[in-house]
Parts: C-alpha cells; structure tokens; sequence
C-alpha cells in the first residue's frame, strides 16, 4: 500500500510500523508474488539449494576453516550465542551457512576464490571493505537480490520518516542503504539424534537485518 501515493494509506502503513516496532522490536511484511523481492529471493533461494546440495568437499572450497566471522561456507561450526559475545562452551548448531559481505563491493564480472583473498574477520555484514568470494552461480543471483532490496531498504527510510514526522530524505541522507551483507542458511536433515543441549540455530542478537524468507510452502 505505500507504493499506491494515497495519504491515507501510507499513514497507516507508517503508524503499522511503528507499532511494530515500539512494541515488539520488529516487524513482519508481506512483500507479494509479483515483487522483484519475491522473484529475486525464489531464483536465489534455487540456486543456494543447488550449492548446498554439492559434495562436501565442492563446498569445502568456500570455507576459510577459521568458523564464523570471516565470510564464506561454515559447516556446523557456528553457535549463535556467539553473536551476542557469549561464547561458552555450547554443541556447534545444526546449520550450514554460506556469507558473502560486503555486497556493494561485488562486482559481476570479477569471480574470485577464497584462495585469492586473505582471510578478514569483521562480524559487521554491511561493509567490511570489501565483498567476500562468491561461487559463480549463485553471483548473478545475488546481485539481483542485493539491488532489490536495496530500493527496500530505502522505502523502510521513506516509511521511518513518515512514522518519526522527519523531513522527506532524512534518513536517505544520513544512512548508506546499498551497505549489506548475505547469509544463506541452510539445515540439512539429520541422520542421528541432536546432543543434549544442541539446536538448529541457538538465540542470538541480529542488529539492523532484513529477513528475507522463501519457500514453496
């Protein structure tokens, strides 16, 4: 509705909004089957499924082997209460995941490996400086999704501003919204009973993300 230009509509969109997020920290949008999100997310979403499907040692390639934190493929190495600094000791989640930050560095002409590039530690998704190596079939993708979304991003700033009474461009001027990172996630079917204590994904914090759910369901 915020896209139709009607006052009215867009009003309550931003009072929906805000709602949402004075009373439960976050909200939930439905972005509809004819969006380029929809589309974008379903092409990538095909594609991740594809590299998550790949023998092991194919996605080994992707993986610094120094866990989360430095980008790339994690295989079950990850513990999510990491992300909020609490870092005792706990079974690694049941998840794979494939990162890639930095994503307005990512260029799509230029394919490069985790062997080009020296491993960098930044948790920061946004802008570590500079895109980490993505496999080559998932890049185009990627890229589609980053540029929708960032016109999303931008139309959340248009929607902030209305919710806050701020001048129009407010927010644009002041917040760089093609700064992103990806995680993919995946969880693939186990084979033996979980640990004691061991999750999919533990509790953790996620500051200023977007969450982009496909499915067929």
């Amino acid at each position: 509705p915020w896209l139709y230009d009607d006052s009215v509509l867009r009003k309550n969109v931003a009072e929906e909004l805000s709602h949402a997020f004075e009373v439960y920290g976050f909200c939930v949008a439905y972005l509809g089957e004819d969006t380029v999100f929809h589309s974008a997310g379903q092409e990538l979403r095909s594609r991740a499924l594809q590299f998550f499907s790949l023998p092991p040692e194919a996605k080994r390639e992707w993986d610094y082997g120094l866990g989360y934190g430095y980008g790339g493929f994690v295989s079950k190495d990850e513990n999510g209460a990491g992300l909020t600094g609490s870092f005792e000791e706990k079974p690694p989640d049941l998840v794979e995941s494939l990162s890639i930050r930095g994503l307005r560095h990512l260029k799509p002409h230029l394919n490069t490996t985790v062997a080009d590039v020296a491993p960098l530690f930044c948790q920061d998704m946004a802008d570590p400086g500079r895109a980490d190596p993505c496999p080559p079939n998932l890049q185009p993708s990627v890229i589609l999704l980053h540029s929708a979304l960032s016109d999303l991003r931008q139309g959340l700033n248009d929607i902030c501003e209305e919710a806050l009474a701020l001048p129009s461009g407010y927010l644009n001027e002041r917040c760089e919204t093609d700064d992103a990172g990806l995680r993919l996630a995946f969880y693939p079917e186990q084979t033996q009973p979980p640990r004691p204590g061991q999750v999919r994904y533990g509790a953790h914090a996620d500051s200023g993300s977007c969450l982009l759910y496909t499915s067929d369901a």
